[in-house]
């Protein structure tokens, strides 16, 4: 004899079926991470903070025990002030970022720096009242979200997580990646650059170019932006290469907005100095020269078997040619990797690098920190490490042992770049 159904078990049972979908609707897969639960979507995002706070962490340390064990003689009882670990940071340019910041621009000379970071700087000071921790605070803000747009921009290339996630340690942890932690731009404009990379990705033509306008304003290269902008916004269409159609006019415009942060930095130049490019003309003042890009190259490999062997200038120049050699080789790499823009952009970079030369001893002088600002070479040696994991295994090791030894450096004073 079949058993009965009653409608009230009927409605009963789908009433606690739709409750069960409802539940496994709203349900959000979780993991733990150091013994706390992350939701899935947001896993990246800690992953993100956690990389970013061991590296502070890491120059935090660095500051303590190097500062204070060489500037005191051997078991001494003396005690060193926060104001003097500080201040280990404050020298070379971010001095000069921290005295713009202060008093503006007292000499010609100084209109070599860009002025959007040191005018951030003079707004943050405002309440920190402090100028050097306001510089610092400011770059690793930047930092953090460079390296948060970094890691989707990944993503939205490669659609690779493990990609992604190793770009960003490559970034984090090279051997000059100090600079991001110091009062410098550096971190400013790998934020606003790759913003815009981000913003284009995403089609959102207008924050592409008001991005681009702050990147111009940071630093001068800032203005090459408009070639991989021009490259993204023509090839966004299937229409033929040479037909300026309505659609890729409206798309073209913000390009303008790109220059605004130099031209209006020009205009501030011609005001004070009667010379609307003087933080170009002043170039001389800093040892910095034109000349082939070749010619640099060369002139440093001479250097390298000129200098006695194992001198300071030998090994800062290895380590300048190494940087520049690696990064125009995963330009090169990136061709088959990446989208046409992010090698356009990272060619830019290098080819400005090697042409304004210094006319010190060190010809390739800065290039180890201003490759910094090339993120596509991060992203190509992302992708290659994954291929290679023997690669990853080394790159791991070197690149935190070489970030820590130039950061001792630094901090003791010593011209690294």
């Amino acid at each position: 004899m079949k058993e009965m159904i009653s409608p009230q078990s009927t409605v009963g049972l789908t009433s606690d079926l739709a409750d069960d979908q409802i539940t496994a609707k709203l349900s959000v897969p979780t993991r733990k991470t150091f013994g706390i639960t992350i939701p899935d979507r947001w896993k990246p995002l800690w992953e993100i903070v956690l990389l970013f706070s061991f590296s502070r962490a890491l120059f935090i340390v660095l500051t303590y025990i190097g500062v204070v064990l060489v500037s005191h003689p051997n078991y001494s009882g003396a005690g060193t002030s926060l104001h003097f670990l500080l201040e280990s940071w404050d020298h070379w340019d971010a001095n000069n970022y921290v005295n713009i910041a202060q008093r503006g621009y007292p000499t010609k000379n100084d209109f070599a720096f860009f002025p959007l970071y040191p005018f951030a700087i003079r707004i943050v000071a405002i309440v920190v009242r402090n100028y050097v921790v306001s510089g610092i605070l400011l770059s690793n803000a930047a930092f953090l979200g460079a390296l948060i747009v970094i890691h989707k921009l990944v993503l939205g290339v490669t659609g690779d997580t493990k990609v992604a996630q190793r770009t960003i340690v490559y970034l984090t942890f090279f051997p000059t990646a100090f600079f991001l932690f110091a009062a410098y731009n550096e971190a400013f404009f790998i934020l606003f650059s790759a913003g815009m990379f981000l913003a284009m990705q995403h089609r959102q033509w207008l924050l592409a170019g008001i991005l681009g306008a702050l990147a111009s304003g940071t630093r001068s290269v800032g203005i090459l932006l408009v070639l991989p902008y021009l490259w993204e916004c023509w090839s966004a269409s299937d229409q033929k290469l040479f037909v300026l159609s309505k659609e890729r006019f409206v798309r073209l415009l913000p390009i303008c907005l790109i220059p605004i942060g130099l031209l209006v930095f020009c205009f501030y130049c011609w005001q004070k100095t009667g010379d609307p490019l003087a933080f170009s003309t002043v170039q001389a003042h800093w040892g910095r020269t034109t000349m082939w890009p070749w010619q640099a190259i060369w002139l440093t490999l001479y250097g390298i078997f000129q200098v006695h062997f194992g001198s300071f200038l030998q090994v800062h120049l290895l380590l300048d040619l190494s940087a520049t050699l690696a990064f125009l080789l995963l330009t090169i790499l990136g061709w088959r990797y990446l989208p046409k823009s992010y090698i356009i952009w990272s060619a830019s970079i290098l080819l400005l690098l090697l042409c304004n030369a210094s006319i010190s001893g060190d010809i390739l002088q800065s290039n180890q920190r201003i490759v910094l600002e090339s993120f596509p070479g991060f992203i190509v040696l992302g992708i290659i490490s994954k291929k290679y994991p023997r690669l990853h295994q080394m790159l791991i090791f070197l690149f935190p042992f070489l970030l820590s030894i130039l950061c001792l450096l630094f901090l003791e004073r010593r011209w690294m770049v």
